[in-house]
Formats: C-alpha cells, structure tokens, sequence
C-alpha cells in the first residue's frame, strides 16, 4: 500500500535568484488516509476511484499517522504564500547539513581529533556522539518532509484538495 516517489508528488516553486523552479519535495513511502467529510465522498470518488478501506481516525493515529501539512506551492513575491517553498527549501538544506555535520565529526573521529559541540538547550557532545544525533536530526527532517504536501495541484492554483483532509503513515 506505500505510495512511493516513482514519479512527481509534491513540488513546489521556489526563486533562488535565477528564476522560479520546481523544487520536489524528499519524502518517505507512505500510506495515505483521507478524512474527507461524508457529502463531499461522491466527489472524492469521481476522482480517485469508488472503492476504499475505512477506518477510525484513533486507528491511524495509534498507527503513528498524523495529517499531511498542507503548504502553499506557488511562488509569489507580493505575498505570504512563500513561506510554503521557503520552509520546504530550509528544511531540505537542514537535512543536507545535518548530513555534512555527520561526516566531518565522522571525520574528526577518526583522525583523533577533539570536536565538541555545546548545544544551548541540552549537554555538550563529542564527535561520535554528534555522529548519531546527526543522523536522528536527518531521519526527523526527512519524515518531517513526508508529511508536506502541496496545497493546491500542479495545473492551477486550487485549494479543493483541503477537503480531502489527508492523513499519512511514513515508512
């Protein structure tokens, strides 16, 4: 039942400074839910398909499933809307420096040399100390990525796919 990235999910449009491009989103395999309300079924149907497995919200919530984070996936200068693709873009580059922080305290290690880090909210860690929480700090990011999804499809600015109400258990 895992949805995986075979092909385009969720993107969003970001300006980095050379123009407006797609950025996919990094995410998990993944099991997903609606908890569409029951008038708006029929519609849902017409879209996906009319046969589905129901079950109670409490269920997937004792699963691990939480709701998709709906974001804004156009890039507008004049508006709030970018947060979306900004946040999305952040929490990519978070994850990529988690992973380089990993490897040079990895690196340091192994050459016997001190590395220490202080955090401001918790102890102070040696390298291979910092070596794991790297790598938690990297697998949070990723799952935290596979419970994004874009608020409105690819070919036009729609927020009907807010009623779907999607909810999601990550691999």
């Amino acid at each position: 039942m895992l949805t995986t990235n075979a092909a385009t999910l969720d993107s969003f449009a970001i300006n980095r400074g050379k123009g407006v491009e797609k950025m996919e989103v990094m995410q998990h395999p993944r099991v997903c839910f609606t908890d569409i309300p029951i008038e708006l079924l029929a519609d849902h149907g017409q879209r996906y398909g009319k046969y589905g497995v129901g079950f109670r919200r409490e269920t997937v919530i004792d699963w691990g499933g939480l709701p998709a984070w709906y974001l804004p996936n156009y890039w507008g200068d004049g508006t709030l809307k970018v947060a979306g693709p900004i946040l999305v873009n952040g929490l990519h580059a978070a994850m990529d420096a988690a992973h380089h922080l990993q490897v040079l305290a990895a690196e340091f290690k192994e050459k016997g040399i001190p590395f220490t880090v202080t955090y401001k909210h918790g102890s102070t860690m040696q390298a291979d100390q910092l070596v794991s929480e790297m790598q938690q700090v990297a697998h949070s990011v990723f799952m935290v990525l596979s419970f994004i999804k874009e608020m409105s499809p690819q070919s036009a600015e729609d927020h009907s796919y807010l009623f779907e109400r999607e909810w999601r258990l990550v691999a």
